[in-house]
């Protein structure tokens, strides 16, 4: 029984690879020949199709990294300008706090409410 079954895997094995590689018929035998001539002709355009592919994702990121760049400089300008203007603004609000300040001493001081002129 045992030679029975290899001897039937043997003749499917056989039948299997006789169709694989010399089909019956001519036009499959050509078909495959040509196929395998067609896959080594476009072989060569996918690594090119790819370098062209990687050429523009490339192109792509260096614009936005620009972009990026001038974006986040304008920013860092505009911050530093509204901290200056804030600094100019806190300083302003100190001095006119002191003159109110001297003008209040002042008043205070002589004791005499500012004179009105009352015609």
């Amino acid at each position: 029984m045992a030679s029975g079954s290899s001897g039937l895997l043997d003749f499917w094995l056989v039948k299997l690879l006789q169709s694989a590689f010399f089909p019956e018929s001519p036009y499959l035998t050509v078909r495959i020949i040509s196929g395998v001539f067609a896959a080594l002709g476009i072989a060569f355009v996918f690594p090119i199709i790819s370098l062209v592919v990687f050429d523009v994702c490339l192109w792509i990121w260096r614009l936005y990294s620009v972009n990026r760049n001038a974006y986040l400089q304008r920013q860092q300008q505009e911050q530093h300008q509204q901290q200056l203007l804030r600094e100019q603004r806190r300083v302003l609000r100190k001095q006119q706090e002191q003159e109110q300040q001297e003008q209040h001493r002042s008043k205070t001081s002589t004791g005499k409410p500012p004179a009105t002129s009352n015609s």
